[in-house]
């Protein structure tokens, strides 16, 4: 997958769900942003690594169907940005 990045923060990225091949939007939206919006078709919890992650979004392709959704999403994204939190930088591995 690919993720866009905004200030350093992760924004939103694609990725491919590994068990039916969609296409899948990450978006991260915050949590208030995501209770707002999980009823719209296509969105769901992120849950990439087996528990859910509180303010990210998957968004199916029925999500994102349109140019309309797709930029919907895009500027939820957006708008939090600037609230999100930068990740800690990883120390680097010693050759």
């Amino acid at each position: 997958g690919i993720c866009y990045m905004v200030d350093d923060k992760m924004c939103v990225g694609t990725m491919i769900n590994k068990e039916s091949g969609e296409p899948y939007l990450m978006a991260r939206i915050g949590e208030e942003l995501f209770i707002k919006n999980q009823h719209r078709k296509g969105c769901a919890l992120m849950n990439f690594t087996g528990r859910p992650m509180k303010g990210f979004a998957f968004i199916t392709p029925v999500g994102m169907d349109s140019d309309e959704d797709l930029a919907f999403w895009i500027d939820q994204a957006l708008a939090y940005n600037p609230l999100a939190k930068k990740s800690k930088k990883r120390a680097k591995k010693k050759s």
